[in-house]
Parts: C-alpha cells; structure tokens; sequence
C-alpha cells in the first residue's frame, strides 16, 4: 500500500514538473497559459465536460498515466469511453465518480482526493488497473471483471465467475478494446461503437 502511494506521489511530482516547464514557456506579459489550472472558487465557471480544454487533459493525462504504469493505452481508452464517453464529471447511480468511474473506496486506496479532477481520477483508475493487471497475472478478461465488479468475488472465482452483468461486460470492453486497436489515438470526440 505504501509503494503504490509513494509511485503515484512520484507520478504526480513528474507531470507537475512537465505541466510547469510547458507553463514558463508559454506565458507572455500579463497573461496566464490555459495549462497552469488554479484551484476553483465558488466564482469558478467549471468549462463543460467536451470542452477543447478539457479534451487535451484528457488525452494527455491517460496517455501519461497508462505510459508510467504500462498499462495500453487502448486499453485505458477503452475504459473512459465505456464508462463515461470521457466524461470527468460523471456520477453513476451507484456512487462511482469521474472519468473512470472510481468508487470512494477505490479513491481512498489510491489516494484520489477530488474524484472530478481530471489527472486525480485518471491517474488512481490507471494505478488500479494496473494493480489489478499485476493481480491477475495480465489476464485482461479478469482485470476487466474486477475492475466492474470488484476484486472479491473474481479473485476467488477467477474465471468461473459467471455473473452475466460482469460478462456482458468485459465482452462490450474487449469489443471496445479491440475497435481501439484498430482506431489508435485518442478519440474524446470519436465514433467508437
């Protein structure tokens, strides 16, 4: 537990010192970039979820995560689509939140203090998966499961789990996954299916 926090201190320390060398280099007098983010005020306009600026975080945040905790791309892809069209603000009915729909107890354990923050929620949903790649020796159908269902039931049952929400779906998933493949890049706007 201690491991996983100190790397995605670690992580977080390197995309702040990557964010802050793009920032000196693109400020000019009496203006600030759109990269250095300030914290919200109540008087803060939060931009829409499709915004131009919000769909370069997205991209570049599961990019960079996905790279560090080598995890595919697509496959980090495939999950935001799936679970919110890359939606940061998304709430699910039964309490997940942002663009990788974490539960609170998932955030607690990846150290996600503001679920809706982008790179937050983007980061603690890659280093989960990660863990969970690790913890099923790269089976993705079973990463897939217990990323949806949690790791009680499938790491006990493994693959004779058979919950047909669950299988319907890591199925959608690897559909999804695998029309990635064929499409690479990052489509916060695209047409997958």
């Amino acid at each position: 537990m201690r491991h996983r926090f100190i790397k995605r201190v670690v992580a977080i320390a390197a995309l702040l010192l990557i964010t802050a060398f793009f920032c000196v280099g693109t400020i000019s007098a009496g203006t600030k970039p759109n990269c250095c983010v300030q914290k919200p005020t109540q008087k803060t306009v939060i931009p829409s979820y499709n915004s131009k600026a919000n769909e370069a975080k997205l991209c570049y945040y599961a990019t960079t995560y996905a790279d560090y905790y080598g995890v595919e791309r697509e496959l980090v892809y495939a999950i935001i689509w799936h679970e919110t069209k890359w939606n940061p603000l998304a709430t699910s009915n039964v309490g997940a939140q942002g663009a990788m729909q974490l539960m609170p107890s998932t955030q607690r354990a990846y150290g996600v203090v503001q679920p809706y923050d982008i790179s937050d929620n983007i980061g603690g949903g890659v280093a989960y998966l990660a863990d969970l790649m690790k913890q099923f020796h790269g089976d993705m159908r079973l990463a897939l499961a217990a990323y949806y269902a949690g790791t009680k039931w499938v790491g006990k049952k493994g693959l004779s789990y058979n919950n047909p929400e669950v299988t319907k779906y890591v199925r959608d998933m690897r559909k999804l996954y695998n029309e990635q493949l064929k499409h690479p890049g990052c489509h916060v706007r695209g047409t997958l299916k």
